[in-house]
C-alpha cells in the first residue's frame, strides 16, 4: 500500500437537481499551489497475486487524471497478460477539473504506454475535456 499526494485544490459543487455545478466553480489554483492530501492507494497485483481476486479480462479506469499512475502500477500484470480490455476515461487539461498533466504525464504518453504493453485503442467519444478511450489486445 502506498500513500500519494493528491491535488485537492478542485471541488464539484452539486446543484439540487444533482447535475454538476462546475460552470459556477471559482478559478481552479495552479499546478503544485493549494493543499494537497494523501490518499491510500492499492495497486491490483497484491489481491490478484495472493488469489484473493480473479485477475480481471476487464479493466474501467476513470480516476480524474491519475491514469499513468493507474496503468504504472498495472503494468507487471499486463506485461504478463493480464486483462484483454481497458476502458479509460483520460482528462484532459481545464480549469475545473483535475488532468492527466496535474498527475506528470500527456495523453500521447498514456496512449504509448498502452501500445508498448500490446493494446491497439480507439477512440469512443469526446466530449469537452473528456476522452473514453477502448484499449484491446488479441
Amino acid at each position: 500500500m502506498n500513500r500519494v499526494p493528491c491535488p485537492s485544490r478542485y471541488r464539484w459543487p452539486r446543484s439540487r437537481g444533482g447535475e454538476s455545478s462546475a460552470s459556477k466553480l471559482p478559478q481552479a489554483t495552479p499546478p503544485g499551489d493549494g493543499p494537497t492530501r494523501e490518499i491510500t492507494v492499492k495497486t491490483l497485483a497484491g489481491p490478484v497475486e495472493s488469489d484473493r481476486l480473479a485477475p480481471p479480462d476487464i479493466v474501467k479506469i476513470d480516476v480524474e487524471g491519475a491514469e499513468n499512475e493507474v496503468l504504472g502500477g498495472m503494468r507487471e500484470y499486463l506485461e504478463n497478460g493480464g486483462s484483454r480490455v481497458i476502458y479509460v476515461e483520460l482528462h484532459r487539461p481545464t480549469d475545473w477539473r483535475p488532468s492527466i498533466e496535474d498527475f506528470g504525464s500527456t495523453e500521447e504518453a498514456f496512449l504509448s504506454d498502452l501500445q508498448s504493453l500490446g493494446f491497439d485503442f480507439t477512440v469512443l467519444h469526446e466530449r469537452r475535456a473528456v476522452v473514453h478511450i477502448k484499449a484491446s489486445r488479441g
